[in-house]
């Protein structure tokens, strides 16, 4: 769902969806893809420090992801 925002460009209803499911479930396999797109979704808001964190906790998380990378 969080994607079909990312492609009309409304970062920040992209940013609360992702945000939503790595709250409610963050030990599901999506919450991998949710937490680097909260880090992506701040980055293009301009929220550059927020999303350096977001990134950051993201490597911490997921050091071996397919997305780790791209950060």
């Amino acid at each position: 769902m969080g994607k079909g925002y990312e492609v009309v460009g409304n970062y920040q209803k992209m940013l609360d969806i992702y945000g939503r499911v790595v709250e409610r479930y963050p030990n599901s396999p999506q919450a991998m893809e949710a937490s680097f797109g909260q880090a992506f979704a701040l980055e293009r808001l301009g929220e550059y420090r927020q999303a350096i964190e977001k990134y950051e906790a993201f490597l911490e998380k997921y050091p071996n992801s397919k997305y780790a990378r791209s950060v």
